[in-house]
């Protein structure tokens, strides 16, 4: 992202695409960096397998960190 975008941003919301970028890690470093200090990180991913039948009676978790 644009430099000048640091602390930018009040509140950053993902949404099952975490996973899907090239370098994970790095890309929340980069949502951490253009976010505002004290403001709002919200992130879902889904607990999926590419197998429909392995998502059968798959219980759903929700962290919060």
């Amino acid at each position: 992202m644009r430099q000048d975008w640091a602390d930018r941003f009040g509140f950053i919301f993902c949404c099952d695409m975490v996973h899907d970028t090239w370098d994970p890690d790095d890309t929340l470093r980069e949502i951490h960096r253009v976010l505002k200090p004290g403001e709002y990180f919200s992130m879902m991913e889904s607990n999926v397998h590419s197998n429909v039948k392995d998502n059968i009676g798959k219980a759903w978790v929700t962290h919060r960190v």
